[in-house]
């Protein structure tokens, strides 16, 4: 796989979609700014055509397609605990 759970990313493109489920038809859970940092917990998956990960960062959480984001060097976001 390209990511795997822990590594760093951050978004490259303005409003990408954070989604409940992979795929184009799940619902869009939030839209997240051009280089909101993330960091991967799940994936991959392909669905659609596209590869998917699940994110989890200060935006909020969710799957997106590798198509809106990059590896990035950035401090991990901060993580929310119970």
């Amino acid at each position: 796989p390209e990511y795997s759970p822990g590594n760093i990313v951050a978004t490259t493109v303005e409003g990408a979609n954070l989604r409940e489920k992979p795929g184009m038809n799940a619902a869009v859970l939030q839209e997240a700014p051009y280089g909101s940092v993330f960091q991967v917990i799940e994936g991959p998956t392909t669905v659609d055509d596209y590869t998917w990960y699940r994110l989890e960062g200060d935006p909020g959480s969710g799957w997106a397609a590798t198509s809106t984001f990059a590896a990035s060097d950035a401090a991990p976001p901060a993580g929310k605990f119970a």
